[in-house]
């Protein structure tokens, strides 16, 4: 003990000693390259499957909070005619009562990623044949 404090071995910071019987700890070979799959290896193993681009995902997203968007102008009969989950429609009642601007459009957002989870074709489904002519934010075409 050197000016009251303990001596610590010197090492390296790693006690080889330690971690003689965890084979996982003694040598890098158990991450090989064989158990990490690449995105081609998933691709070669499931044809035909591949994973919308990222763009594709944000609009497919976007569109969901649009008919989200719809749903809060709804009135509280109309949407008791919707099968929604509940969670989802205690937060499109919710978003009725904001009046903020920026509460509103993170309401918007939750709603949003809550019809992620939801029966969306369902829904819009049942939205489109309570207003006929909306057809769920796509424009028309000329």
């Amino acid at each position: 003990m050197e000016n009251g404090r303990p001596e610590w071995p010197k090492s390296d910071g790693y006690d080889t000693e330690c971690h003689t019987e965890c084979p996982e700890l003694q040598s890098n070979s158990a991450m090989r390259d064989d158990d990490n799959p690449t995105r081609e290896d998933a691709i070669a193993e499931h044809p035909g499957t591949e994973r919308p681009s990222k763009s594709q995902r944000k609009r497919d997203m976007t569109e969901l909070q649009q008919l989200g968007v719809r749903l809060v102008a709804c009135k509280p009969d109309q949407l008791a005619r919707l099968d929604l989950p509940e969670v989802l429609r205690d937060a499109i009642l919710a978003a009725q009562r904001i009046h903020a601007h920026e509460g509103r459009r993170r309401q918007f957002q939750y709603i949003g990623r809550l019809m992620r989870d939801a029966d969306t074709e369902a829904i819009r489904k049942a939205y489109e044949a309570m207003f006929p002519r909306a057809r769920s934010g796509r424009r028309r075409q000329k």
